[in-house]
């Protein structure tokens, strides 16, 4: 084994996503990591000093990640630009149900364990928040504003862990809910 990699801390994140996804964080460990990526047992200490530092980075990063998906959405305007977010955070959470469950999990520590982690988390949410006071034609500090995200929020993580869980593939394929379909449902139900 080798101690010397090109850029260890994202050939382990990079690493890390793929085991998340395809197997969850249980069996993950920094040592295994090292194997895979080629390197001494103790190199991923110099980046991670933790399985739970590294988990929080990897996390943050499937925050900002998620974040630009959005910006995708940016030249749609009012419930079409909402339901393209929509859209868009029900698409990454299909794309990547092990990060998905590893952002929203309760196995880290609070937002504090690591602090990009709490700022690319808070990041999202502004943003949510940001898009429905520009539907709703509200001012960003009313108090609507941040309960009206936080259930937007809530309705799409429930619709992405019944569709990344696969609750609802009893439906016949083509009767299941496209996650345009779902988007347009958590819309509808809206109200200022």
């Amino acid at each position: 084994m080798t101690y010397h990699h090109g850029d260890l801390r994202a050939a382990l994140l990079s690493q890390a996503r793929c085991a998340v996804d395809a197997d969850g964080e249980a069996g993950l460990s920094l040592r295994g990591l090292a194997a895979a990526v080629g390197v001494s047992p103790n190199a991923p200490y110099r980046h991670f000093p933790s399985k739970e530092a590294l988990l929080a980075a990897l996390s943050a990063q499937g925050f900002a990640e998620l974040t630009g998906r959005f910006a995708t959405c940016s030249d749609q305007v009012g419930t079409d630009r909402l339901i393209g977010y929509l859209s868009a955070y029900l698409g990454f959470a299909r794309e990547n149900p092990g990060l998905y469950r590893l952002m929203f999990g309760r196995s880290l520590a609070p937002l504090s364990c690591d602090p990009a982690l709490g700022e690319q988390s808070q990041a999202c949410f502004r943003s949510l928040m940001s898009l429905i006071a520009a539907v709703w034609d509200l001012d960003e500090t009313d108090d609507r504003v941040p309960r009206g995200a936080a259930q937007v929020w809530s309705m799409c993580h429930g619709a992405a862990l019944l569709d990344i869980d696969q609750a609802i593939a009893f439906l016949p394929e083509d009767r299941r809910p496209t996650a345009s379909d779902l988007a347009a449902t958590i819309v509808g139900g809206l109200r200022p």
